[in-house]
C-alpha cells in the first residue's frame, strides 16, 4: 500500500490507527488504495509489535443462561466503539476448565480479562499475574478481589429477601436452586437462606 501511494509504511499505519495524525489528502489517497486493493490489516502482526491484541477475554460458565448472554452483549456494545472485540470462552463452572481456556487466550495477548465469580484456580492466578492486564471479576463481592470486582453478595441478597418475606408474615420459606455443586453463586444463596431462617 505504501509503495502504491508513494508514502512510508508508517504513514499507512498511522492512517489506519491514528487517522487524525495524517494529512486529509494523504489519508484519502491511502483509503482509496486500500478500497481498490481490498487490503485488510494484519491484526495478529500488529498485536505482536504492540505486545497486545485488540480483544477482551470473557469466560463465563455457559452461554445458555440469559444473565450470561446479556452481560456478554453489554460488554460487546461497550467495546465496539473502541474497535475492540470479545473473545468468548466457557468454563462449565470448573475452575480447572477456566484455567485451560484462559491459557489458550493468554497467547493472543488480550487487553483485559473478564471472569465470572471470584474463585480462581492457582494456575489461573499465575497466568493472570504474568499477563499483567486489567482483570474484572463479575457477579460476586469479596473484600480481596484479584484486581477489580463488579458484583454483589449472593448471601446478603438472599438474607435480605428472606427478611423481606418475613416482614409480610411469611413463615415457611423454601429455597429452590441448582443441583450443580460447582455453582458457587447457588451455594452462597442457599447459605444466605439458611442463615436468615436460623436468625429468625
Amino acid at each position: 500500500m505504501a509503495r502504491q501511494v508513494g508514502v512510508s509504511t508508517m504513514t499507512v499505519s498511522r492512517a489506519l490507527s491514528q487517522p487524525q495524525n495524517v494529512a486529509p489528502e494523504t489519508r484519502e489517497r491511502i483509503l482509496q488504495a486500500i478500497g481498490t486493493q481490498g487490503y485488510v490489516p494484519n491484526g495478529v502482526a500488529g498485536s505482536l509489535r504492540a505486545r497486545r491484541g485488540r480483544g477482551v477475554v470473557c469466560i463465563v460458565p455457559h452461554i445458555a443462561n440469559s444473565v450470561f448472554s446479556d452481560t456478554l452483549q453489554g460488554l460487546n456494545d461497550a467495546l465496539r466503539p473502541a474497535s475492540m472485540h470479545v473473545m468468548l470462552g466457557t468454563s462449565g463452572y470448573s475452575s480447572m476448565e477456566e484455567a485451560q481456556v484462559l491459557e489458550e487466550f493468554v497467547r493472543m495477548r488480550p487487553e483485559a480479562v473478564v471472569l465470572w465469580g471470584t474463585r480462581r484456580h492457582p494456575k489461573s492466578r499465575a497466568l493472570l499475574r504474568r499477563l499483567g492486564v486489567c482483570v474484572i471479576e463479575l457477579f460476586d463481592l469479596v473484600p480481596d478481589p484479584f484486581d477489580q470486582v463488579i458484583g454483589f453478595s449472593n448471601e446478603l441478597a438472599m438474607r435480605a429477601l428472606v427478611d423481606h418475606l418475613r416482614s409480610y408474615g411469611r413463615r415457611r420459606i423454601a429455597f429452590v436452586g441448582s443441583t450443580n455443586e460447582r455453582d458457587m453463586s447457588n451455594t452462597q444463596r442457599a447459605d444466605g437462606w439458611r442463615i436468615a431462617l436460623r436468625h429468625a
